[in-house]
């Protein structure tokens, strides 16, 4: 479960890996992004996402944040969205994702027992396989992968992984 810390000193700290970041926040205080709206729920029908099965279990699949292109392993045991230290360089560099879609920091539990603060920001748009959700937020990872939990499939009425044909299966 993700904890809310919000004083300025977690803010700057866990912002600090991203210098751009540590720039605009020295410029504008330990004010966060304006709140957003929920995430808009998609039109639900039934529809298959190609999975690449990972080896030792774990499943990948294609998505676009803010319309750029994003491998995500799928994650039913995470709660969230989580956007990786390179994918979050890529969506900066490419101007898709800056210091204003900053919206919080919280404290990230993981099974070990630690805990880390980490950013999150706004996701002005997360299409998976034609599913287009707007306004999502995001946890900023210091790791290599991208993770889709639970944000994202609590949108849907169900969702079965269906291994022999490699597909996520959203209804």
């Amino acid at each position: 479960m993700l904890k809310i810390t919000l004083t300025a000193v977690a803010l700057t700290a866990a912002l600090a890996f991203v210098p751009e970041w540590q720039q605009w926040l020295a410029g504008n205080g330990s004010a966060l992004a304006p709140a957003y709206a929920a995430a808009s729920a998609p039109t639900i029908g039934r529809k298959q996402i190609p999975l690449t099965n990972l080896q030792g279990g774990g499943h990948m699949l294609s998505a676009a944040v803010n319309g750029m292109p994003v491998r995500f392993q799928l994650d039913t045991g995470a709660d969230g969205v989580v956007i990786s230290q390179p994918d979050t360089a890529q969506l900066q560099r490419r101007g898709l994702l800056s210091q204003a879609d900053a919206v919080d920091v919280v404290d990230v539990h993981d099974a070990n027992g630690g805990s880390r603060s980490r950013p999150v920001v706004m996701l002005g748009e997360l299409d998976v396989g034609g599913y287009v959700l707007r306004n999502v937020r995001a946890t900023i990872s210091s790791g290599d992968t991208s993770l889709l939990g639970q944000d994202f499939l609590r949108h849907f009425g169900s969702y079965t992984i269906d291994n022999q044909r490699s597909v996520l299966v959203l209804a």
